[in-house]
């Protein structure tokens, strides 16, 4: 979508006149304005043409300008506005349709953010509904369980949460995206682990270890490898814990997935810490910072590393830590100096 386009054909149905045109090129426009995060201008040309859409009484029209404003409205972190707009998109949506399924969507959205799973899970679970009525693909019903039954495991409810990844995970297999599926193998191991039904997680573990290398998933494979670095931290084999985080990381750097690495690199530095080797952890984190920053940019890097550092400080004290940064620093100058 060019914006210059947009904004000229804008101009071009203020002048005609067209309310109808106007109306569909707001909408346009409004999604120009998120991308460049004019989230307030956003906002009014989607609530202008709803107006339009409301005086000529297309109430499907109208629900989408509602849905897509609640949306707005989430980013700019308007709660209550969002759930305002978002009801009264379904309130003017037709029963099993995808602007019915948007608007309660939406609505469970928020309340993930607000920190209500269970009520997130419970809209998930209308919007499945509604979707399965409305002939909701195979793939996205998979990825909205999966949503669901995120949110089930954080309100507790772990018996139902393993059910609904388990069957999005079948779902994808007959989908043919399988690499999905991968991902839903891991999210269930979490789910079992959080339920503490551990024999059950490390039958998984091997399941998508084996699975992932099949195929050359790294994403998976990270992921994975960092569930069994957790298992082993909290069985206290940090020997083990270390070398799948240090597997987890190279799975990570190998696929480009710049938040795995981070979990990845924040698990090594915490176990080498718990084994007392203050060297490794100091490393993990100073190095994982400067590869981060190559992808994230340095100050997405320095927000995610500097917190994590600090702590190191704060725990070990000024002057042990210090220690460590100088000896981690000199060896970082021989190195560039070439000295053995």
């Amino acid at each position: 979508m060019n914006p210059a386009e947009v904004l000229a054909r804008l101009g071009a149905a203020r002048t005609s006149g067209n309310r109808d045109q106007l109306a569909e090129v707001l909408i346009e426009h409004a999604a120009v304005l998120v991308g460049e995060a004019k989230l307030a201008d956003a906002l009014a040309a989607l609530d202008e043409a709803g107006a339009i859409h409301s005086g000529a009484e297309r109430r499907h029209e109208q629900a989408r300008c509602l849905h897509l404003s609640a949306t707005v409205c989430r980013l700019l972190a308007d709660f209550d506005q969002a759930v305002d707009r978002a009801r009264r998109a379904e309130g003017l949506a037709t029963a099993a349709t995808p602007a019915m399924v948007a608007a309660i969507m939406e609505q469970g959205e928020v309340a993930s953010l607000r920190g209500q799973h269970g009520v997130a899970a419970d809209h998930y679970a209308r919007a499945l509904g509604e979707g399965r009525g409305a002939g909701l693909l195979p793939d996205f019903e998979a990825r909205l369980m999966r949503k669901q039954g995120k949110m089930l495991a954080a309100a507790g409810r772990f018996a139902e949460a393993a059910a609904a990844i388990g069957l999005a995970r079948d779902l994808h297999h007959g989908a043919g995206t399988h690499d999905e599926a991968r991902r839903a193998v891991v999210e269930l191991a979490v789910v079992h682990e959080q339920a503490g039904k551990f024999e059950r997680v490390d039958a998984l573990i091997a399941l998508s270890r084996a699975e992932a290398l099949a195929t050359g998933d790294h994403h998976v494979a990270a992921d994975i490898e960092l569930v069994a670095a957790g298992r082993a931290a909290a069985s206290r084999d940090f020997a083990a814990a270390l070398v799948c985080a240090r597997r987890a990381r190279q799975h990570a750097l190998d696929a480009i997935a710049p938040l795995s690495y981070v979990s990845a690199v924040v698990s090594i530095a915490d176990v080498a810490d718990a084994l007392g080797d203050r060297d490794a952890a100091y490393e993990a984190l100073a190095s994982g910072w400067v590869t981060a920053g190559d992808v994230l940019g340095e100050v997405a890097a320095k927000q995610l590393f500097e917190p994590r550092l600090q702590a190191l400080r704060d725990t070990w004290g000024e002057p042990a830590f210090l220690l460590v940064r100088d000896a981690y620093n000199d060896r970082r100058r021989a190195v560039l100096r070439g000295d053995r």
